[in-house]
């Protein structure tokens, strides 16, 4: 079973087109990420599965939530959001390295900053594992 399921999405605005032809699932337990270029679309496809496009969008296709279609109206979108469903969106300029662990990047960045502190003590404190 996919929890996300999107089929034959497009977005247009203002008559433009946006997005064509997007298609995948995420199962339940599955982590996914969006990459690409700026400008290809990334946080106007997160923003379509959120609920969150300019009243003025237009929305093809289908998109599915744990085997059903999204909610229409903005209470039962808000609701899901509250409950199921997010995003973290990150611009590049802010956002890691993929080539570098949490810790490596972290510890620069105490470096950086003059801040003392454990990388180890300080993933841990976050509930994340140091090794990564």
């Amino acid at each position: 079973m996919a929890l996300l399921k999107l089929e034959h999405v497009g977005l247009s605005l203002g008559g433009a087109a946006l997005l064509e032809d997007v298609s995948f699932s995420v199962g339940k337990g599955a982590r996914a990420g969006l990459i690409g270029r700026t400008g290809a679309g990334k946080s106007l496809l997160v923003s379509a599965i959120l609920g969150l496009l300019p009243a003025r969008a237009r929305l093809a296709g289908a998109i599915n939530f744990a085997d059903a279609p999204l909610p229409r109206d903005p209470r039962g979108l808000a609701q899901l959001r509250e409950r199921r469903i997010g995003a973290v969106l990150a611009r590049a300029e802010a956002s890691l390295h993929p080539l570098f662990t949490v810790g490596q990047q972290l510890a620069a960045a105490l470096a950086r900053s003059g801040t003392p502190g454990d990388v180890d003590t300080t993933l841990r404190d976050a509930a994340l594992d140091p090794a990564l």
